[in-house]
Protein backbone atom coordinates (compact mmCIF):
# COMPACT_ATOMS: atom_id res chain seq x y z
CA UNK A 1 0.00 0.00 0.00
CA UNK A 2 2.73 2.58 0.98
CA UNK A 3 4.36 1.92 -2.32
CA UNK A 4 1.06 2.73 -4.32
CA UNK A 5 0.79 5.79 -2.53
CA UNK A 6 4.34 7.07 -3.15
CA UNK A 7 4.03 6.11 -6.69
CA UNK A 8 0.53 8.23 -7.18
CA UNK A 9 2.33 11.05 -4.97
CA UNK A 10 5.49 11.13 -6.78
CA UNK A 11 3.12 11.97 -10.01
CA UNK A 12 1.96 15.49 -8.76
CA UNK A 13 3.09 18.83 -9.29
CA UNK A 14 1.82 21.93 -7.65
CA UNK A 15 1.87 25.19 -9.18
CA UNK A 16 3.29 27.27 -6.42
CA UNK A 17 5.74 27.18 -3.55
CA UNK A 18 4.44 27.27 -0.32
CA UNK A 19 4.00 31.58 0.43
CA UNK A 20 5.62 33.89 2.76
CA UNK A 21 5.94 37.25 3.48
CA UNK A 22 7.85 37.82 -0.04
CA UNK A 23 7.19 35.72 -2.74
CA UNK A 24 8.03 35.58 -7.03
CA UNK A 25 5.23 33.53 -8.11
CA UNK A 26 6.28 32.25 -11.81
CA UNK A 27 3.14 30.82 -13.46
CA UNK A 28 0.74 30.72 -16.62
CA UNK A 29 -2.43 32.48 -16.81
CA UNK A 30 -4.47 29.47 -16.94
CA UNK A 31 -2.61 28.81 -13.37
CA UNK A 32 -2.24 32.01 -12.02
CA UNK A 33 -5.59 32.70 -9.46
CA UNK A 34 -3.96 34.76 -6.66
CA UNK A 35 -5.48 37.90 -6.11
CA UNK A 36 -3.08 39.59 -3.89
CA UNK A 37 -0.52 40.55 -6.56
CA UNK A 38 1.16 43.59 -5.90
CA UNK A 39 3.97 43.82 -9.26
CA UNK A 40 3.52 41.37 -12.07
CA UNK A 41 5.63 41.09 -14.97
CA UNK A 42 3.25 39.43 -18.20
CA UNK A 43 5.79 38.51 -21.05
CA UNK A 44 4.92 37.24 -24.13
CA UNK A 45 3.10 40.06 -25.70
CA UNK A 46 2.98 39.10 -29.26
CA UNK A 47 -0.20 39.17 -32.00
CA UNK A 48 -1.47 35.50 -32.06
CA UNK A 49 -0.49 34.60 -28.45
CA UNK A 50 -1.70 37.22 -25.79
CA UNK A 51 -4.46 36.16 -26.05
CA UNK A 52 -3.95 32.72 -27.91
CA UNK A 53 -5.38 32.62 -31.22
CA UNK A 54 -7.55 29.91 -31.44
CA UNK A 55 -6.87 27.57 -34.91
CA UNK A 56 -9.55 24.28 -35.09
CA UNK A 57 -8.48 21.58 -37.99
CA UNK A 58 -11.06 19.27 -37.27
CA UNK A 59 -13.83 18.05 -38.93
CA UNK A 60 -16.62 19.98 -37.38
CA UNK A 61 -16.94 23.96 -38.01
CA UNK A 62 -18.55 26.17 -35.52
CA UNK A 63 -21.49 26.19 -37.44
CA UNK A 64 -22.01 22.27 -37.48
CA UNK A 65 -21.04 21.92 -33.46
CA UNK A 66 -24.49 24.63 -33.35
CA UNK A 67 -26.00 22.32 -35.24
CA UNK A 68 -25.65 19.23 -33.84
CA UNK A 69 -25.81 20.70 -30.20
CA UNK A 70 -29.74 21.78 -31.48
CA UNK A 71 -30.47 18.20 -31.71
CA UNK A 72 -29.07 17.23 -28.29
CA UNK A 73 -25.69 16.36 -29.59
CA UNK A 74 -22.91 17.56 -27.37
CA UNK A 75 -19.58 18.01 -28.67
CA UNK A 76 -16.30 20.28 -27.11
CA UNK A 77 -16.60 24.33 -27.18
CA UNK A 78 -16.51 25.63 -30.71
CA UNK A 79 -13.59 28.10 -32.01
CA UNK A 80 -15.94 31.16 -30.43
CA UNK A 81 -16.20 29.81 -27.02
CA UNK A 82 -13.02 28.73 -26.77
CA UNK A 83 -11.82 32.83 -27.79
CA UNK A 84 -13.80 33.93 -24.96
CA UNK A 85 -11.92 32.02 -22.63
CA UNK A 86 -8.16 33.37 -24.27
CA UNK A 87 -9.70 36.71 -24.01
CA UNK A 88 -10.32 35.84 -20.28
CA UNK A 89 -7.31 35.45 -19.68
CA UNK A 90 -5.45 38.29 -20.98
CA UNK A 91 -8.01 40.01 -19.12
CA UNK A 92 -7.05 38.08 -15.49
CA UNK A 93 -3.35 39.03 -16.71
CA UNK A 94 -3.53 42.26 -17.08
CA UNK A 95 -6.08 43.05 -14.09
CA UNK A 96 -4.44 40.66 -11.37
CA UNK A 97 -2.01 42.99 -9.75
CA UNK A 98 -2.41 45.98 -7.69
CA UNK A 99 0.38 48.37 -7.82
CA UNK A 100 2.58 47.80 -10.95
CA UNK A 101 2.13 46.25 -14.22
CA UNK A 102 4.80 45.44 -16.89
CA UNK A 103 4.22 43.59 -20.22
CA UNK A 104 6.86 42.93 -22.56
CA UNK A 105 7.49 41.60 -25.88
CA UNK A 106 9.81 39.95 -28.31
CA UNK A 107 10.41 41.69 -31.45
CA UNK A 108 11.71 38.75 -33.02
CA UNK A 109 11.98 34.53 -32.60
CA UNK A 110 14.02 32.88 -34.36
CA UNK A 111 14.73 35.36 -37.01
CA UNK A 112 11.18 35.51 -37.41
CA UNK A 113 9.18 39.35 -37.07
CA UNK A 114 7.12 39.60 -33.94
CA UNK A 115 4.21 41.91 -33.89
CA UNK A 116 3.13 43.23 -30.56
CA UNK A 117 -0.30 42.02 -28.97
CA UNK A 118 -3.42 44.51 -29.90
CA UNK A 119 -3.66 44.27 -26.42
CA UNK A 120 -0.18 46.76 -26.35
CA UNK A 121 -1.90 49.03 -28.62
CA UNK A 122 -4.78 49.17 -26.55
CA UNK A 123 -3.01 49.92 -23.69
CA UNK A 124 -0.88 52.80 -25.07
CA UNK A 125 -4.28 54.31 -26.50
CA UNK A 126 -6.03 53.89 -23.11
CA UNK A 127 -2.90 55.67 -21.28
CA UNK A 128 -0.60 57.81 -23.56
CA UNK A 129 1.74 58.88 -20.66
CA UNK A 130 3.20 55.14 -20.84
CA UNK A 131 6.68 54.87 -21.72
CA UNK A 132 8.02 52.09 -24.34
CA UNK A 133 11.78 50.65 -23.04
CA UNK A 134 13.78 48.69 -25.65
CA UNK A 135 16.04 46.30 -23.59
CA UNK A 136 18.85 44.94 -25.26
CA UNK A 137 21.61 42.18 -24.77
CA UNK A 138 21.87 41.03 -21.11
CA UNK A 139 25.34 42.92 -20.02
CA UNK A 140 25.16 41.88 -16.34
CA UNK A 141 25.40 38.13 -14.39
CA UNK A 142 22.53 39.30 -12.38
CA UNK A 143 20.28 39.56 -15.15
CA UNK A 144 20.63 35.43 -15.72
CA UNK A 145 18.67 33.01 -14.35
CA UNK A 146 20.24 29.64 -13.32
CA UNK A 147 19.77 26.65 -15.33
CA UNK A 148 20.97 24.98 -19.05
CA UNK A 149 18.59 27.69 -20.37
CA UNK A 150 20.89 30.39 -19.87
CA UNK A 151 24.36 28.54 -22.20
CA UNK A 152 23.39 29.86 -25.22
CA UNK A 153 23.18 33.38 -23.59
CA UNK A 154 26.68 33.02 -21.90
CA UNK A 155 27.78 31.38 -25.47
CA UNK A 156 27.02 34.41 -27.51
CA UNK A 157 28.97 36.68 -24.92
CA UNK A 158 32.05 34.99 -25.35
CA UNK A 159 31.37 34.81 -29.44
CA UNK A 160 31.27 38.37 -29.12
CA UNK A 161 34.36 38.56 -26.46
CA UNK A 162 35.95 36.16 -25.16
CA UNK A 163 38.38 37.86 -22.66
CA UNK A 164 34.93 39.34 -21.36
CA UNK A 165 35.62 39.11 -17.50
CA UNK A 166 31.49 38.84 -17.35
CA UNK A 167 31.43 36.07 -19.23
CA UNK A 168 34.36 34.19 -18.36
CA UNK A 169 33.00 34.11 -14.37
CA UNK A 170 29.79 32.95 -16.16
CA UNK A 171 31.31 29.87 -17.55
CA UNK A 172 33.24 29.35 -14.42
CA UNK A 173 30.44 28.59 -12.79
CA UNK A 174 28.68 26.10 -14.82
CA UNK A 175 31.98 24.55 -15.20
CA UNK A 176 31.66 23.91 -11.30
CA UNK A 177 28.64 21.53 -12.14
CA UNK A 178 29.28 18.51 -13.62
CA UNK A 179 25.50 18.59 -14.95
CA UNK A 180 26.41 21.03 -17.43
CA UNK A 181 29.42 19.29 -18.71
CA UNK A 182 27.64 18.31 -22.19
CA UNK A 183 26.71 21.75 -22.74
CA UNK A 184 29.60 22.98 -22.27
CA UNK A 185 31.93 20.57 -24.49
CA UNK A 186 29.51 21.89 -27.61
CA UNK A 187 29.96 26.05 -26.31
CA UNK A 188 33.30 24.67 -26.88
CA UNK A 189 32.99 23.00 -30.01
CA UNK A 190 31.48 26.10 -31.36
CA UNK A 191 33.29 28.85 -30.08
CA UNK A 192 36.76 26.84 -31.73
CA UNK A 193 35.51 25.25 -34.48
CA UNK A 194 36.88 26.46 -37.80
CA UNK A 195 35.55 25.36 -40.80
CA UNK A 196 37.07 23.59 -43.56
CA UNK A 197 36.16 25.73 -46.65
CA UNK A 198 35.70 24.47 -50.46
CA UNK A 199 34.93 26.78 -53.46
CA UNK A 200 32.77 24.92 -56.20
CA UNK A 201 34.92 24.32 -59.22
CA UNK A 202 34.65 27.05 -61.83
CA UNK A 203 32.88 24.41 -64.22
CA UNK A 204 29.86 23.87 -61.63
CA UNK A 205 29.72 27.97 -61.34
CA UNK A 206 29.38 29.00 -65.45
CA UNK A 207 26.89 25.40 -65.55
CA UNK A 208 24.69 27.48 -62.67
CA UNK A 209 25.40 31.51 -64.39
CA UNK A 210 26.66 31.29 -67.78
CA UNK A 211 28.41 33.39 -69.47
CA UNK A 212 26.87 36.24 -67.80
CA UNK A 213 25.37 36.78 -64.22
CA UNK A 214 21.64 37.42 -64.15
CA UNK A 215 19.65 38.15 -61.05
CA UNK A 216 18.54 40.88 -58.70
CA UNK A 217 20.08 43.06 -56.50
CA UNK A 218 18.60 41.65 -53.52
CA UNK A 219 20.88 38.64 -54.99
CA UNK A 220 23.95 39.70 -54.24
CA UNK A 221 22.68 41.40 -51.03
CA UNK A 222 22.41 37.68 -50.07
CA UNK A 223 25.71 36.31 -51.22
CA UNK A 224 27.78 39.14 -49.19
CA UNK A 225 25.26 38.46 -45.87
CA UNK A 226 26.09 34.83 -46.63
CA UNK A 227 27.31 32.78 -49.31
CA UNK A 228 26.16 29.85 -48.38
CA UNK A 229 22.89 31.07 -48.28
CA UNK A 230 22.83 32.35 -51.63
CA UNK A 231 23.85 28.85 -52.68
CA UNK A 232 21.33 26.88 -51.17
CA UNK A 233 18.41 29.39 -52.44
CA UNK A 234 19.49 30.06 -56.11
CA UNK A 235 22.00 27.19 -56.17
CA UNK A 236 20.27 24.05 -54.94
CA UNK A 237 17.02 25.75 -54.99
CA UNK A 238 15.68 25.42 -51.71
CA UNK A 239 12.93 27.25 -50.49
CA UNK A 240 11.36 27.16 -47.15
CA UNK A 241 7.84 25.49 -47.04
CA UNK A 242 5.14 28.21 -47.18
CA UNK A 243 2.08 28.30 -45.00
CA UNK A 244 -1.09 29.06 -46.29
CA UNK A 245 -1.67 32.40 -44.01
CA UNK A 246 -1.13 35.77 -44.00
CA UNK A 247 2.20 36.62 -43.12
CA UNK A 248 4.51 39.39 -43.02
CA UNK A 249 5.79 38.41 -46.58
CA UNK A 250 2.17 38.39 -47.36
CA UNK A 251 1.20 42.02 -45.98
CA UNK A 252 3.89 43.59 -47.18
CA UNK A 253 2.99 42.08 -51.20
CA UNK A 254 -0.55 43.55 -50.14
CA UNK A 255 0.44 47.22 -48.95
CA UNK A 256 2.98 47.44 -52.30
CA UNK A 257 0.12 46.62 -54.64
CA UNK A 258 -2.58 48.59 -53.25
CA UNK A 259 -0.48 51.96 -52.51
CA UNK A 260 0.43 51.40 -56.56
CA UNK A 261 -2.95 50.75 -57.39
CA UNK A 262 -3.95 54.33 -55.67
CA UNK A 263 -1.41 55.97 -57.17
CA UNK A 264 -1.85 55.06 -60.80
CA UNK A 265 -5.80 55.54 -60.17
CA UNK A 266 -4.89 58.99 -58.88
CA UNK A 267 -2.68 59.58 -61.71
CA UNK A 268 -4.88 58.31 -64.56
CA UNK A 269 -7.49 60.94 -63.55
CA UNK A 270 -5.15 63.52 -63.10
CA UNK A 271 -5.98 64.04 -59.35
CA UNK A 272 -3.33 64.97 -57.25
CA UNK A 273 -1.76 63.76 -54.14
CA UNK A 274 -2.79 67.00 -52.34
CA UNK A 275 -6.48 66.29 -53.06
CA UNK A 276 -6.55 63.51 -51.12
CA UNK A 277 -8.48 63.68 -47.49
CA UNK A 278 -9.96 60.40 -45.65
CA UNK A 279 -13.19 59.82 -47.51
CA UNK A 280 -11.31 59.78 -51.04
CA UNK A 281 -8.40 57.74 -49.34
CA UNK A 282 -11.21 55.30 -48.30
CA UNK A 283 -13.05 55.41 -51.38
CA UNK A 284 -9.69 54.50 -53.43
CA UNK A 285 -8.56 51.87 -50.68
CA UNK A 286 -12.26 50.10 -50.98
CA UNK A 287 -12.18 49.73 -54.47
CA UNK A 288 -8.48 48.37 -54.82
CA UNK A 289 -9.44 45.68 -52.16
CA UNK A 290 -12.44 44.93 -53.81
CA UNK A 291 -11.02 43.68 -56.96
CA UNK A 292 -8.02 42.44 -54.94
CA UNK A 293 -8.72 40.49 -51.87
CA UNK A 294 -10.99 37.97 -53.53
CA UNK A 295 -7.59 36.28 -55.61
CA UNK A 296 -5.43 37.02 -52.53
CA UNK A 297 -3.92 34.17 -51.25
CA UNK A 298 -6.53 31.98 -52.55
CA UNK A 299 -9.39 34.12 -50.92
CA UNK A 300 -8.23 33.41 -47.84
CA UNK A 301 -9.24 36.90 -46.61
CA UNK A 302 -12.97 35.28 -46.76
CA UNK A 303 -12.55 32.18 -45.61
CA UNK A 304 -13.42 32.85 -41.70
CA UNK A 305 -14.74 35.61 -39.52
CA UNK A 306 -10.73 36.00 -38.39
CA UNK A 307 -9.75 36.79 -41.47
CA UNK A 308 -12.54 39.10 -42.16
CA UNK A 309 -11.35 41.28 -38.56
CA UNK A 310 -7.45 40.91 -39.88
CA UNK A 311 -9.01 42.48 -43.58
CA UNK A 312 -10.42 45.66 -41.60
CA UNK A 313 -7.51 46.03 -39.73
CA UNK A 314 -5.45 45.89 -42.76
CA UNK A 315 -7.98 48.59 -44.63
CA UNK A 316 -7.54 50.99 -41.58
CA UNK A 317 -3.33 50.42 -42.27
CA UNK A 318 -3.87 50.87 -45.85
CA UNK A 319 -6.05 54.60 -45.35
CA UNK A 320 -3.90 55.81 -43.16
CA UNK A 321 -0.85 54.79 -44.97
CA UNK A 322 -2.49 56.45 -48.20
CA UNK A 323 -3.11 59.52 -46.01
CA UNK A 324 0.03 60.03 -44.58
CA UNK A 325 2.10 59.47 -48.45
CA UNK A 326 -0.26 62.18 -49.03
CA UNK A 327 0.74 64.35 -46.25
CA UNK A 328 4.08 63.69 -47.50
CA UNK A 329 3.77 64.72 -50.88
CA UNK A 330 2.03 67.75 -50.25
CA UNK A 331 5.17 69.31 -48.05
CA UNK A 332 6.86 69.24 -51.12
CA UNK A 333 7.19 69.84 -55.22
CA UNK A 334 7.96 66.33 -55.81
CA UNK A 335 5.63 63.93 -57.83
CA UNK A 336 5.32 60.24 -58.31
CA UNK A 337 6.17 59.84 -62.22
CA UNK A 338 6.33 55.59 -61.94
CA UNK A 339 4.91 52.96 -59.25
CA UNK A 340 6.20 49.29 -59.23
CA UNK A 341 8.62 50.43 -62.34
CA UNK A 342 10.69 47.23 -63.20
CA UNK A 343 13.77 47.42 -65.03
CA UNK A 344 15.20 44.25 -66.84
CA UNK A 345 12.03 42.51 -67.14
CA UNK A 346 11.79 41.01 -70.92
CA UNK A 347 8.57 41.40 -71.96
CA UNK A 348 6.50 44.41 -70.13
CA UNK A 349 6.33 47.54 -72.35
CA UNK A 350 7.21 49.60 -69.48
CA UNK A 351 10.44 48.44 -68.11
CA UNK A 352 13.56 49.99 -68.62
CA UNK A 353 16.64 48.38 -69.87
CA UNK A 354 18.49 46.51 -67.14
CA UNK A 355 21.43 47.17 -65.38
CA UNK A 356 24.76 46.28 -67.09
CA UNK A 357 27.98 45.87 -65.39
CA UNK A 358 31.16 44.49 -67.16
CA UNK A 359 33.43 42.24 -65.09
CA UNK A 360 37.02 42.73 -64.89
CA UNK A 361 36.99 39.35 -66.38
CA UNK A 362 35.09 40.26 -69.70
CA UNK A 363 32.13 38.60 -68.79
CA UNK A 364 29.01 40.88 -68.03
CA UNK A 365 26.28 41.22 -64.99
CA UNK A 366 23.08 41.67 -65.84
CA UNK A 367 20.24 43.19 -62.34
CA UNK A 368 16.91 43.45 -62.74
CA UNK A 369 14.22 44.28 -60.14
CA UNK A 370 11.29 46.64 -59.73
CA UNK A 371 11.45 49.93 -57.98
CA UNK A 372 8.31 50.70 -55.58
CA UNK A 373 8.14 54.69 -56.44
CA UNK A 374 10.08 56.99 -58.27
CA UNK A 375 9.67 61.13 -57.81
CA UNK A 376 10.46 63.75 -59.44
CA UNK A 377 10.84 67.48 -59.45
CA UNK A 378 11.44 69.98 -62.30
CA UNK A 379 13.33 73.14 -61.97
CA UNK A 380 12.88 74.79 -65.02
CA UNK A 381 14.49 77.89 -65.06
CA UNK A 382 17.73 76.13 -64.50
CA UNK A 383 17.01 72.99 -66.55
CA UNK A 384 17.27 70.59 -63.63
CA UNK A 385 15.06 67.16 -63.17
CA UNK A 386 15.83 66.10 -59.55
CA UNK A 387 14.64 62.30 -58.88
CA UNK A 388 14.48 60.38 -55.39
CA UNK A 389 13.58 56.86 -54.60
CA UNK A 390 11.17 55.78 -52.26
CA UNK A 391 10.98 51.86 -50.90
CA UNK A 392 8.49 50.88 -49.03
CA UNK A 393 9.40 48.17 -45.74
CA UNK A 394 6.97 46.69 -43.67
CA UNK A 395 9.65 46.36 -41.19
CA UNK A 396 12.13 49.04 -39.68
CA UNK A 397 15.17 49.93 -42.24
CA UNK A 398 18.04 51.95 -42.52
CA UNK A 399 20.87 52.95 -44.78
CA UNK A 400 24.67 54.30 -44.01
CA UNK A 401 27.42 54.57 -46.53
CA UNK A 402 28.85 52.06 -44.13
CA UNK A 403 26.27 49.37 -45.69
CA UNK A 404 27.21 50.28 -49.21
CA UNK A 405 30.48 49.50 -48.34
CA UNK A 406 30.13 46.30 -46.83
CA UNK A 407 27.87 45.33 -49.79
CA UNK A 408 24.47 44.98 -47.66
CA UNK A 409 22.30 47.41 -48.66
CA UNK A 410 22.96 48.45 -52.38
CA UNK A 411 19.62 48.36 -53.41
CA UNK A 412 18.65 51.89 -53.31
CA UNK A 413 21.85 53.10 -54.98
CA UNK A 414 21.19 50.73 -57.31
CA UNK A 415 17.89 51.88 -58.10
CA UNK A 416 18.99 55.23 -58.20
CA UNK A 417 21.36 54.60 -60.96
CA UNK A 418 19.10 52.92 -62.92
CA UNK A 419 16.75 56.33 -62.97
CA UNK A 420 19.21 58.90 -63.42
CA UNK A 421 20.82 56.24 -66.55
CA UNK A 422 17.50 56.69 -67.85
CA UNK A 423 16.20 60.23 -66.74
CA UNK A 424 14.82 60.53 -70.39
CA UNK A 425 12.00 58.63 -70.20
CA UNK A 426 10.27 60.84 -67.49
CA UNK A 427 12.33 64.49 -68.44
CA UNK A 428 13.92 66.24 -71.14
CA UNK A 429 15.95 67.96 -68.46
CA UNK A 430 19.71 66.92 -67.16
CA UNK A 431 18.91 64.31 -64.31
CA UNK A 432 19.76 65.06 -60.69
CA UNK A 433 20.06 62.53 -57.59
CA UNK A 434 17.94 64.34 -54.64
CA UNK A 435 17.83 61.35 -52.46
CA UNK A 436 16.46 57.42 -51.76
CA UNK A 437 14.81 56.37 -49.14
CA UNK A 438 13.14 53.45 -46.78
CA UNK A 439 9.00 54.06 -45.21
CA UNK A 440 8.19 52.02 -43.34
CA UNK A 441 4.75 50.99 -43.75
CA UNK A 442 3.08 48.27 -41.65
CA UNK A 443 -0.35 47.86 -39.10
CA UNK A 444 1.87 49.96 -36.43
CA UNK A 445 0.67 52.80 -38.40
CA UNK A 446 -1.81 55.17 -36.21
CA UNK A 447 -4.98 53.92 -37.19
CA UNK A 448 -7.35 56.57 -35.84
CA UNK A 449 -10.92 58.07 -37.16
CA UNK A 450 -9.34 61.30 -38.28
CA UNK A 451 -6.50 62.16 -40.43
CA UNK A 452 -5.78 65.65 -38.15
CA UNK A 453 -4.52 62.95 -35.12
CA UNK A 454 -2.61 61.67 -37.37
CA UNK A 455 1.09 60.99 -36.40
CA UNK A 456 2.71 61.79 -39.08
CA UNK A 457 6.41 62.18 -38.10
CA UNK A 458 6.35 58.06 -37.60
CA UNK A 459 6.09 57.48 -40.94
CA UNK A 460 9.43 59.59 -41.73
CA UNK A 461 11.67 58.49 -44.65
CA UNK A 462 15.39 56.76 -43.54
CA UNK A 463 17.51 57.12 -45.97
CA UNK A 464 20.47 59.24 -48.01
CA UNK A 465 19.68 63.12 -48.65
CA UNK A 466 22.04 65.11 -50.95
CA UNK A 467 23.21 68.32 -49.72
CA UNK A 468 21.82 70.03 -52.32
CA UNK A 469 19.99 73.16 -51.20
CA UNK A 470 17.53 73.22 -53.76
CA UNK A 471 16.67 69.83 -53.66
CA UNK A 472 16.33 69.77 -50.04
CA UNK A 473 13.63 72.49 -50.21
CA UNK A 474 12.03 70.75 -52.96
CA UNK A 475 11.65 67.44 -51.08
CA UNK A 476 9.05 66.58 -48.18
CA UNK A 477 10.00 68.66 -45.23
CA UNK A 478 8.26 65.91 -42.93
CA UNK A 479 9.26 62.95 -44.52
CA UNK A 480 12.88 63.16 -46.05
CA UNK A 481 14.18 65.63 -43.81
CA UNK A 482 18.17 63.77 -42.87
CA UNK A 483 18.18 63.10 -39.59
CA UNK A 484 21.77 63.25 -39.17
CA UNK A 485 24.85 63.98 -41.15
CA UNK A 486 25.38 60.82 -41.80
CA UNK A 487 22.63 60.70 -43.85
CA UNK A 488 23.23 64.23 -46.00
CA UNK A 489 25.26 63.68 -48.41
CA UNK A 490 27.51 66.46 -50.50
CA UNK A 491 27.60 65.36 -54.42
CA UNK A 492 31.17 64.17 -53.96
CA UNK A 493 30.55 62.32 -51.86
CA UNK A 494 27.58 60.64 -53.25
CA UNK A 495 29.26 60.69 -56.79
CA UNK A 496 32.41 58.55 -54.04
CA UNK A 497 29.85 56.22 -53.63
CA UNK A 498 28.12 55.42 -56.76
CA UNK A 499 31.70 54.40 -58.00
CA UNK A 500 31.91 52.08 -54.80
CA UNK A 501 29.12 50.82 -55.52
CA UNK A 502 30.68 49.63 -58.83
CA UNK A 503 33.44 48.26 -57.44
CA UNK A 504 31.28 46.37 -54.76
CA UNK A 505 29.53 44.69 -57.86
CA UNK A 506 32.30 44.10 -59.36
CA UNK A 507 34.33 42.49 -56.72
CA UNK A 508 30.35 40.25 -55.83
CA UNK A 509 30.04 39.39 -59.22
CA UNK A 510 33.80 38.41 -59.82
CA UNK A 511 33.28 35.96 -56.02
CA UNK A 512 30.04 34.64 -57.32
CA UNK A 513 31.78 33.46 -60.17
Amino acid sequence: MRDLYETALSGLTFSTIPPGLDQVMIGSLERSRNPDIRAEFLLGAVEGELPRRIVMDGLFRDADRQLLATQGIQLAKDRKSLQFGENYLAYIGLTRSSERLYVSYPQNVEGQVCQPSPLVRRLFAAFPQLVLEKVGFVQDASQLLSGAAEISTMAAGLRRNPLEPLWQAVYQHYASHSAYAEALKQVRYGLYFSANRQTLSKGLLRRMHGGTLRGSVSRLERFRRCPFSYFAAYGLKLQQRREFGLTARERGDLYHYVLSAVGLYLRERKIAWEQVDEQLAELLVDRVLHDCLPQFLAGIMSSSSRYAYLSHRLKRTLVAAVLLVARQLSQGAFIPVAYELPFGNVGQPDALPAFYLKLPDGRHMELSGRIDRVDMAEDVENGIAYFRIIDYKTGQASISSEDISAGLKLQLLLYLQVVLANSTVFTVHAPAPAGAYYITVNDTLPLVDTPDKLDFPSIRANGLSVDDAHALRLCDAQAARPRSSKSLLSVEQLDALREQLTAVLQETATAML
